[in-house]
């Protein structure tokens, strides 16, 4: 009865006084509790005490990221990347260093499969036009709770958070023209009409193939997949056929940005001249008779 049980120690029965202090590192410890009484007589006991890390570290996600897509413009190829440092904000755990990786879980409401090869858990992911609008990422935080230098989520702790991106395209496409062309107006097709700008008015659509066949198509380039290109035709032909027929082009991406102006092709109809004239030859008479010039 003249012991007292203070848990670790050892202790001084009589002044109460702690040895150890602060805490006590994970790992396999041997607790030695030794007990004395006032004449001396001591018996001692040791136990294992196993201190593990079992609190999973705080993981803390951004409130909210805009991603652009960026690449060069004609590949189609648009990329962006986005890592898990992107992603974080103040994540810790209390007793380790920890290890960061993201994956996507949501495009655009869509569940994306958790067993798909291409999107598991890892330092950073690339985003393509396929991922445009809101992209719904999952940050995962890995301790080393058992101190072997891996963090590894199926041993050590780990915990999670989500956060909503904003994937945009803000890159505008460009568009290039066919070259000018300078033709004779026996050289457009028999069909070709004899106003554009009535016909354009009353079938843009036939009007703009006939146009394309006769005088090329214009390209459209983006980084994103299948820009738009529309026309315009202005035909300023007088009553002869001869003059200007000027085409503006018009490309657009999928989010509505539209290349810079200037995509135009002009083509100068120019007139024929392939008749010659001949006159009669000179007639005398000494009559007073109207001479025959049909000779």
């Amino acid at each position: 009865g003249d012991t007292l049980a203070l848990g670790f120690g050892p202790y001084n029965v009589g002044e109460l006084t702690l040895t150890i202090n602060g805490g006590i590192p994970a790992g396999l410890h041997l607790i030695r509790y030794t007990s004395v009484d006032d004449c001396g007589n001591f018996s001692q006991i040791d136990v294992e005490l196993l201190i593990g890390d079992q609190t999973a570290p705080v993981a803390i996600c951004e409130d909210g990221l805009n991603v652009s897509i960026g690449g060069p413009i004609g590949t189609t190829g648009g990329i962006a990347q986005i890592c898990a440092e992107d992603v974080n904000a103040a994540s810790y755990d209390d007793c380790s260093d920890i290890e960061l990786a993201i994956r996507l879980t949501e495009v655009n409401d869509v569940p994306l499969s958790p067993f798909d090869p291409l999107n598991q858990f890892q330092e950073c992911h690339t985003l393509s036009c396929d991922q445009l609008g809101t992209v719904e990422i999952e940050l995962r935080v890995t301790d080393d709770a058992n101190n072997d230098g891996n963090f590894d989520p199926l041993v050590d702790n780990s915990n999670f958070c989500w956060l909503d991106i904003l994937v945009e395209d803000k890159t505008a496409p460009i568009c290039i023209p066919p070259a000018p062309q300078t033709i004779a107006c026996n050289e457009l097709a028999s069909d070709f009409p004899q106003d554009l700008n009535v016909e354009f008015a009353v079938d843009p659509v036939g009007t703009a193939a006939l146009l394309d066949a006769q005088f090329g198509v214009a390209t459209g380039l983006d980084n994103c997949p299948d820009p738009i290109v529309t026309q315009t035709v202005v035909d300023g032909r007088n009553s002869c056929g001869v003059g200007l027929i000027t085409r503006t082009f018009t490309v657009t991406d999928a989010q509505g940005f539209t290349a810079p102006p200037g995509c135009v092709q002009t083509i100068n109809v120019i007139g024929l001249h392939d008749y010659t004239v001949v006159f009669p030859g000179d007639q005398e008479s000494d009559q007073c008779v109207e001479p025959d010039y049909n000779g």
